[in-house]
């Protein structure tokens, strides 16, 4: 009984090791946002590393509110996103997470809840997607509505060109799970390079 339980161990640690692990891209993007609260609540600080959500520690924090206020991360090429994690400000106001939306290009991949409560973050997972900009907007749901974090971490990978897909007519495009192509067209991965 004690060989097998030690086998399962095995397996599992084999299985875990195997799973890509995929790191934070963010910083290879540039950040901008639609103003700033004040010259040191800047789009980059969303992006600088520091995930301590205290005023003075530094967060993104826009003039604007509700929908109209954004905070935009623009990366030089399409890149391969996985999952992503939003740290919000946790020394105030944290209701403001209520209501926001991320965008990943032009589609919608979430909408943020406020559960009465504030939560140390915000995962957003499963996204498995290609995407040359990761956009968020505020909400009007509650009260002020001013957008705020203290980091924005974006997992995936910056070497999509390794992968070559081909839309339905059989045109060539770089990408990985799916891709918008130069004319808006969305494509998928229907062929690898490895099985062309």
């Amino acid at each position: 009984m004690r060989f097998f339980g030690i086998r399962i161990v095995l397996y599992l640690i084999l299985a875990v090791s195997v799973a890509k692990a995929f790191e934070n891209i963010a910083r290879l993007g540039t950040a901008s946002m639609i103003d700033s609260w004040n010259h040191v609540a800047t789009a980059e600080k969303a992006i600088d590393g520091n995930r301590g959500g205290h005023w003075a520690a530094g967060i993104a924090h826009t003039r604007s509110k509700g929908p109209a206020a954004w905070w935009k991360l623009t990366f030089p090429k399409p890149v391969y996103i996985d999952h992503m994690i939003i740290w919000p400000r946790t020394d105030c106001c944290c209701y403001r997470f209520g209501g926001m939306t991320v965008k990943l290009d032009d589609r919608l991949v979430s909408t943020l809840t406020y559960a009465g409560r504030c939560f140390a973050h915000y995962p957003i997972n499963n996204l498995k997607t290609t995407a040359k900009e990761v956009t968020i907007f505020g909400s009007n749901q509650y009260n002020d509505g001013y957008l705020q974090m203290a980091e924005v971490e974006v997992y995936g990978d910056p070497t999509t060109e390794d992968i070559k897909c081909y839309d339905d007519s059989g045109k060539e495009y770089r990408g990985g799970d799916s891709f918008r192509d130069e004319d808006g067209k969305t494509c998928t991965c229907s062929q690898s390079a490895s099985s062309a």
